[in-house]
């Protein structure tokens, strides 16, 4: 592995070892990882330790996850001969910067992170409702609203009318329409629901709004001659102005205590620490990642200011966003997540391809093969959009338009893009697998070679500090 050049910069990038990596990975990051690693003198962290936060309560996992994620990482083009491959926990130098920082960030800036809190929601480490109402206000403010689906499919799971929503769609077409404050438009999807799945639009469902803060129904349903209340439930919303939204579903939110752990709470500490450690210029991250960033920032500012004495100790750090800054799950309006289940993995064999983008939602208005449709909200046609070489993407715009192009012929044309950039991927990736003690030298080279930069950090914070003793 050949030693970085002195006059270039340096990138810091990485990903949580959870599994193996997907395609919003490789839109979001790795492809600017490919792309710069000669421009810059690039360190790849593998972030073992944050992966805890969120799955403590399963370190066997971590092993193969960290191996899964470097042989990704090599397989879309990662070169271990120009970049460091590391281990977040075999690097005690990230961990001393950790508690360093800790010691002057204050409560209120970790309280307010918008990724923090919106992932403390997904993974139901907190109930809340104050720390729910912060995410959701950041959701609306992010344009944001699979974290409101999100927030719904895991708390409810156990709720009746949920259970009757059919799709992601669905989830997200009644919280956009609570969230607008129209309660005709969501009062339509609810009976819609009902007489879906009851055959009919009973007689005993009743809505209503009371100065346009809440929404509540109520069905009764006969039986034997006799009513009976069927389905009881209530949605509240608040909506101020300024888009300050909070979603209370009241009938099935379980009281209880807050499960967010300091190590959590504490991880964007963490993330500043991988940043700093190899003194980064630069930082390659999807959109979701860009509020970790400004708190990296604001930690570097002050730390300077504090200890630096006009100088700048370590660099600003910059975040790059990818071509694409969001991708959305096939399923719907939602974020690509392993934890919802609606990834393509950069691994995944053909036929897996394929199952996930025949369950993609399309333009529902698009019944059939012939009816014109809008491809503008079809979520096959965005993947087209990202994946799929221009001039073909234009083609499926016209002929979805017209009705040449049926929704199983479109799936069909995306399952082939797709896997047209992924063959080589797996194939690239094949090696490793049957090799795997190459990973673990790549490894071991890497993290070694990123602790001699680490040392050299923390010896320069010390110093700063005046905490060098000896």
């Amino acid at each position: 592995m050949g030693e970085p050049k002195s006059n270039r910069k340096r990138i810091l990038t990485g990903d949580r070892p959870t599994g193996k990596l997907h395609l919003g990975h490789y839109v979001g990051s790795l492809q600017n990882r490919v792309k710069l690693q000669h421009e810059y003198e690039t360190y790849l962290l593998i972030a073992d330790i944050q992966a805890l936060t969120t799955h403590w309560d399963k370190p066997e996992m971590l092993k193969q996850a960290v191996y899964d994620v470097a042989m990704d990482n090599l397989a879309v083009g990662i070169d271990p001969e120009v970049t460091t491959l590391c281990v977040q926990s075999m690097i005690p130098e990230i961990a001393e910067l950790t508690n360093i920082y800790g010691l002057f960030t204050n409560m209120n800036k970790l309280r307010h992170n918008p990724t923090t809190k919106a992932e403390a929601i997904q993974y139901g480490m907190t109930k809340d409702l104050r720390l729910v109402r912060d995410a959701l206000n950041a959701a609306v403010g992010y344009q944001r609203l699979d974290l409101l689906s999100g927030y719904v499919a895991l708390h409810l799971k156990d709720s009746p009318f949920l259970a009757m929503l059919d799709s992601q769609e669905e989830r997200v077409e009644v919280i956009k329409a609570i969230l607008s404050n129209d309660s005709d438009a969501a009062a339509s999807i609810v009976m819609r629901v009902f007489d879906r799945e009851l055959g009919h639009t009973p007689d005993g469902l009743r809505l209503r709004n009371s100065d346009t803060t809440y929404i509540q129904f109520e069905l009764d349903e006969s039986a034997d001659g006799k009513t009976k209340p069927l389905y009881t439930s209530s949605l509240t919303v608040r909506i101020p102005v300024e888009l300050n939204a909070l979603l209370l579903l009241e009938s099935h939110l379980s009281s209880g205590f807050d499960q967010l752990t300091y190590g959590f709470f504490g991880y964007p500490l963490s993330q500043a620490a991988d940043i700093t450690f190899v003194r980064a210029h630069l930082v390659p991250v999807g959109e979701d990642q860009k509020p970790h960033i400004e708190l990296t920032r604001d930690i570097v500012s002050k730390f300077n200011q504090l200890y630096g004495g006009g100088k700048e100790i370590i660099p600003m750090p910059k975040a790059l966003i990818g071509d694409v800054p969001r991708l959305a799950g096939l399923d719907g309006d939602t974020k690509m997540s392993k934890s919802l289940g609606n990834v393509i993995n950069l691994a995944d064999p053909p036929e897996a391809v394929k199952k996930t983008v025949w369950k993609a939602i399309t333009d529902k208005d698009k019944i059939r093969k012939g009816d014109p449709g809008n491809p503008e909200i079809c979520n096959v046609f965005k993947y087209h959009k990202v994946f799929n070489q221009a001039e073909r993407v234009a083609g499926i715009e016209r002929d979805c338009k017209t009705g040449v192009l049926g929704c199983v012929e479109c799936k069909g044309r995306l399952t082939e893009a797709l896997d047209d950039l992924l063959a080589p991927i797996r194939e690239r990736r094949r090696p490793y697998e049957e090799h795997p003690e190459r990973v673990k030298e790549i490894l071991l080279e890497g993290t070694k070679k990123a602790r001699i930069l680490g040392k050299e950090t923390l010896d320069m914070v010390k110093e700063a500090m005046k905490i060098d003793y000896f």
